[in-house]
Parts: structure tokens; C-alpha cells; sequence
């Protein structure tokens, strides 16, 4: 693709569909069809009318994404709006706003600003330290989080660690390793979790409110509140939370 042209528009301005090397948007631009490039820079306002293939995708005004894209990296330091499906096969970082109307699948992630999913999001690793909104399910294999958290629909991963900010709302929580705890290192860390259920192998909470807690090792840490745990192996509960009924499964 070295042959390709490159395009930078200032300016308004149309982009017709095409193959390309390198294109920098520093005006308000609309792109009427497909678009498949190595590099695309946005510092104004673009609008992509089809389908985009993108190699380095940087994203420092505003976008507008009308059909699927797909990338291999993805930084959002403005604000993007996506209405279908969007691929990133590297890396994502999104400094800036992020509204996906469709699902969303990474490799690897990291949210500074704020996401806001109306589908599911699949993922290798995902890290958030800003705000994750998601109508939908959650699935991959690695989760951290020190930011906030809405979660309608499933968080399931592997390995899952979350230290809450502010009030965290999760419907359903299920992987292999959980662990829910405050801010270690600030004391005045009022952070919570809120689910309907938490499940999985091994699994730590602190600062937790849940209505069933389900696993085979379970340690209930200070500041929890749980209506209802069932384990098969051990559990741990400490003074300072409450536990309304306990049910060992081990059979």
C-alpha cells in the first residue's frame, strides 16, 4: 500500500470512497463511501458515510462512524460516535467520549475518559480508570477497574479485579478470580459495588452490596453487604459486614 496516495483536507470538504496511505481531516469533512487506509488522523469533524478499514486510527476532534469499522489501533482524545459494529484487532485508549451503538471488540483496552455501549463489548484485557456504560454483556479475559462502572447485562472474564469509584452498579459478575476491594492506599475510599449476583471459583469482596454471592472460596471482607452466599469449599466473613443466610453446597 506504499503507492497509495495521501489526502489531507482543511476546511470543508467531501471525501469519496477509496483507498488511501495516509488522510488527515483538519476541517468538517464527510466521507460519502467506503474508505480502507493505513492512517487516518481526525482534528475537525469528520462523518463516514461507509464502511472504514483502518490501520492507525487518532481521533483528536470529533467522528462520526455511520457503518462498521474496523482498525488496528484506535485513540479517541475527542469524541466519536459509532452506529455499527467496531473491531479493534490492537489496541484501544479513549481519553476522550466513546458512544458505540452497536457491540464493540478489542484486544486489548484502556478507558482514561468515558465509554458508553449500548450492545456488548468482547475483549482480551480491559482496563478502566474513567467511566464504563454498557446496556449490554461484558466478556473477556482480563478486568481491571478503578473507575466507575454501569454494567446492565453480564461482567465475565477470567481474572476480574475491581477497586470501585464512587457507586458502581453491575447487574451479574462471573469469572474464575474475583476480587472487589477499596482503595488500599486512600482511607477515605468510600467506593461500592453494587450486583444482583457474583459468581466464580475463588472470590473476594469488600465495600459490596449483592443479593446472591456464589462460589467455592469466598471471603467476605469489612463493608459488605450480602443477602445470600452459597460456597462449596470456605468461607470467610468478616465482623464488619453482613451475611443474611449461608448455604455450603459441598456434597
Amino acid at each position: 500500500m506504499s503507492d497509495l496516495s495521501s489526502v489531507k483536507i482543511f476546511g470543508n470538504g467531501t471525501l469519496k470512497s477509496g483507498e488511501f496511505n495516509k488522510i488527515q481531516i483538519l476541517g468538517d469533512v464527510d466521507a460519502t463511501g467506503d474508505i480502507k487506509c493505513n492512517k487516518l488522523s481526525v482534528m475537525g469533524d469528520l462523518r463516514i458515510e461507509g464502511k472504514l478499514k483502518c490501520g492507525d486510527f487518532k481521533v483528536m476532534g470529533e467522528c462520526t462512524l455511520e457503518e462498521s469499522v474496523e482498525t488496528e489501533d484506535f485513540n479517541i482524545l475527542g469524541q466519536v460516535r459509532a452506529e455499527k459494529e467496531v473491531e479493534v484487532k490492537s489496541y484501544l485508549k479513549v481519553v476522550g467520549e466513546f458512544y458505540i451503538t452497536n457491540s464493540l471488540k478489542i484486544k486489548d483496552g484502556n478507558i482514561v475518559g468515558q465509554v458508553i455501549n449500548k450492545n456488548n463489548i468482547f475483549f482480551d484485557s480491559l482496563k478502566v480508570t474513567g467511566e464504563l456504560r454498557s446496556m449490554g454483556d461484558c466478556e473477556g479475559n482480563i478486568f481491571f477497574s478503578k473507575g466507575r462502572l454501569d454494567i446492565s447485562g453480564l461482567l465475565s472474564a477470567d481474572k476480574i479485579e475491581i477497586v470501585p469509584k464512587g457507586n458502581s452498579t453491575i447487574n451479574e459478575i462471573g469469572g474464575s478470580e474475583i476480587c472487589i476491594r477499596k482503595n488500599k492506599y486512600w482511607e477515605g475510599s468510600n467506593g461500592r459495588v453494587k450486583a444482583n449476583l457474583i459468581e466464580g471459583d475463588k472470590i473476594t469482596l469488600e465495600n459490596t452490596d449483592c443479593d446472591i454471592v456464589r462460589g467455592e472460596e469466598i471471603t467476605i471482607l469489612g463493608n459488605c453487604n450480602i443477602k445470600r452466599v452459597e460456597y462449596t469449599k470456605t468461607i470467610s466473613i468478616d465482623k464488619n459486614s453482613k451475611v443474611g443466610e449461608e448455604l455450603c453446597q459441598n456434597s
